[in-house]
């Protein structure tokens, strides 16, 4: 036992009119509650901080804040061979964007069974990459998150043996300072706010979050009963096993949630698979129906903007070595299929029990796959060029060319642009490296956005109009 010097406490007083018994029972039954209520509140505040809150009223600080301007362009992409030419890093990094995002599989190194030899040397192979070195050298800012051959494991969930040893090798290659919040949590997630004034001298917020859909996610997938078009290799749950489901696991979901309580003009959620789509039997969020249900649900409750109006969503995906646009519509909301109606429960059966519309639901969401960096699949009799069904797909074409992407904002013009960009030479028709492969224009109103102006002394108005 410990021995502490401390000076002894003066005698306690006797309560008046109480025996001496008695009297010593109230102080020490006192002084009892009162420690048992310091150690309970210490313990909630723990426990808050650990997942990533600490009260409903304020929303927790984000992992980093970058401030000075606004936000304008980010870049990313997904698996990448590190044996393979990376010509695409250059005009990347000569764009200037405010931070590429690696979107999963940066290196390809599935562990054998007693042995990660295979990822130890995919991650000394990348590091000592001309293409990546010249992007370190740039100054380039970059964030990245682990999928599954980074992982060590193809398709892998919670069940990975090798996710922890990958998750070190991931910190170790980046230099992730031993202080950093990665250090301390069991996934990867991470959020990063922008904050800044525009060219009309309006302040305008952007916040990026990265989802680790790999560390927590439980149970494995389904394999498809009857593999073809559509299910290809995996089948969504339903019924109960359904509400069993955890993409993210309770402490990322209390830490997204705590996140969404951040006034943001704009967020920007980056999920390694795929999260709007539902026409192919490949890894994506409708796999989990009620899990995709919370996702969109947790977005439409989340803090209005910083101005006060609503918040503009854009997902940003890989995984599927394509490249593809899609979108969540307002009238989906009415659709037959219960796991696309995120304003409802999902029971047992598929059976959806209504709940109460918030006042300002979602307007349409966009997300933009980008796959993959080196070795996108081509077109096949099983796969025929741009052929995918699913109400949430676009006009555009799948591309099967190596591409990276970027989303850029132009907050005066009240636009928000999306575009995949070839990062090979000689794609079809001869493409240069750089090229759009995919581009499309959305205005702030069809997001949803409300950038209102502020007040100025006199009566004036200043910056953008709704």
């Amino acid at each position: 036992q410990l021995e502490l010097d401390v000076e002894k406490p003066a005698p306690l007083q006797p309560v008046e009119g109480a025996p001496p018994r008695r009297r010593c029972a109230r102080v020490q039954r006192g002084l009892t509650l009162c420690a048992v209520a310091l150690v309970v509140a210490a313990a909630c505040v723990g426990v808050g901080a650990g997942l990533g809150w600490v009260s409903r009223g304020s929303p927790p600080p984000p992992d980093d804040h970058v401030s000075g301007r606004a936000f304008s362009k980010l870049a990313f992409g997904s698996c990448a061979r590190a044996e393979l030419p990376q010509p695409f890093w250059r005009p990347i990094a000569e764009s200037r964007p405010d931070v590429f995002v690696f979107a999963g599989d940066i290196v390809y190194g599935d562990c054998e069974e007693k042995s990660c030899a295979p990822l130890d040397e995919a991650w000394s192979t990348l590091g000592t990459h001309p293409d990546f070195a010249f992007a370190r050298a740039s100054g380039l800012p970059i964030v990245g998150m682990l999928d599954d051959h980074d992982n060590g494991r193809n398709d892998a969930g919670q069940s990975n043996p090798f996710r922890n040893y990958a998750k070190a090798k991931f910190l170790e290659f980046f230099g992730v300072p031993a202080n950093d919040v990665w250090r301390r949590r069991e996934g990867l997630y991470r959020s990063q706010l922008y904050e800044g004034r525009t060219a009309d001298g309006e302040v305008r917020v952007t916040q990026l979050l990265l989802l680790d859909v790999r560390s927590a996610r439980t149970p494995a997938w389904t394999a498809a009963t009857a593999p073809g078009p559509g299910h290809e290799r995996y089948q969504p749950e339903e019924g109960v096993r359904s509400l069993e489901t955890s993409m993210l696991g309770a402490r990322q979901w209390a830490w997204l949630e705590g996140q969404l309580r951040t006034p943001a003009d704009l967020r920007i959620v980056v999920s390694t698979i795929q999260v709007l789509p539902q026409g192919h039997g490949w890894e994506h969020w409708a796999l989990y129906p009620s899990e995709l249900a919370r996702l969109l649900a947790a977005l439409r409750g989340g803090a209005p903007s910083s101005s006060g109006g609503q918040s503009g969503v854009v997902f940003l995906s890989g995984d599927r070595h394509v490249g593809a646009l899609y979108k969540y519509r307002p009238e989906n909301h009415t659709s037959t299929t219960a796991q696309w109606r995120p304003n409802q429960s999902v029971l047992p059966g598929g059976i959806s029990q209504p709940e109460p519309a918030p006042p300002s639901p979602l307007a349409s969401v966009y997300e933009l796959t980008s796959s993959s960096l080196t070795h996108s699949f081509a077109c096949t009799a099983e796969l025929p060029c741009g052929l995918e069904p699913g109400p949430m797909r676009t006009a555009h074409p799948l591309v099967h060319e190596n591409n990276w992407g970027e989303l850029s904002v132009d907050w005066v013009g009240r636009t928000l642009a999306l575009r995949l960009r070839a990062a090979s030479e000689g794609g079809g028709g001869g493409r240069a490296l750089g090229d759009a492969l995919l581009e499309v224009e959305v205005g702030f109103d069809e997001l949803g956005m409300v950038t209102r102006q502020r007040q100025r002394p006199g009566g004036g108005r200043s910056g953008i109009g709704a």
